[in-house]
């Protein structure tokens, strides 16, 4: 379950008076919720690269601890700013890589022996269980933003306010990325995703 709103609140009051067993608490309670969540964002997001923007997200806030006494909801304030600092992120990852690949194509390399699966690696590494792995299998078959409501309504526990607020969409659009997500989710048989995928193979 999400953290009450007072709890939050609280943390908030006293992180900003300067106490960092307090900020302390509020990184162990959403490290690995951006953490998942970074990885809702994007198919092909990378571990360390993920998890170091929720440690720089939590470094900058602990210099800048009195500008979250204007924070009216720090809950959406975390999700909202990781995310900014992931698209930023990736969109400078991805310059670096068109200069390296250009620089690799000049150089006569193939640029693809460099590329590879980022999103398999990780969900063989992560995936505990079969539920886990069916879990993966059916929210794969979802857009990217049904996903991402998908994954801050059921999994970080958010509500539809402050999910709308994340995505910067109505709130009822987020109501009906989820409800049409859900029917999508109810309308596919995973065993029969499973046999298609073991005739592919």
């Amino acid at each position: 379950m999400s953290e009450s709103k007072a709890s939050i609140k609280s943390l908030k009051e006293r992180i900003v008076e300067g106490d960092y067993t307090a900020l302390e608490k509020l990184y162990r309670i959403y490290f690995n919720k951006l953490r998942l969540y970074g990885f809702k964002l994007s198919s092909k997001e990378n571990k360390h690269t993920v998890e170091d923007t929720v440690q720089e997200l939590f470094i900058w806030i602990a210099k800048n601890t009195h500008k979250l006494a204007s924070i009216d909801d720090l809950e959406a304030y975390l999700f909202s700013a990781f995310k900014r600092n992931r698209i930023h992120e990736n969109k400078h990852q991805k310059s670096k890589q068109l200069s390296k690949n250009k620089y690799l194509k000049q150089s006569d390399f193939d640029a693809t022996r460099i590329e590879g699966s980022v999103e398999t690696s990780y969900i063989e590494k992560e995936a505990k269980n079969s539920t886990q792995q069916k879990v993966g299998k059916l929210m794969n078959h979802l857009s990217s933003a049904q996903r991402e409501v998908i994954y801050l309504r059921h999994f970080a526990d958010l509500n539809y306010k402050t999910i709308a607020e994340i995505m910067g969409l109505n709130e009822q659009v987020v109501r009906n990325y989820a409800y049409r997500a859900l029917q999508k989710l109810r309308s596919l048989d995973i065993d029969k995703l499973d046999l298609k995928n073991k005739k592919a193979d």
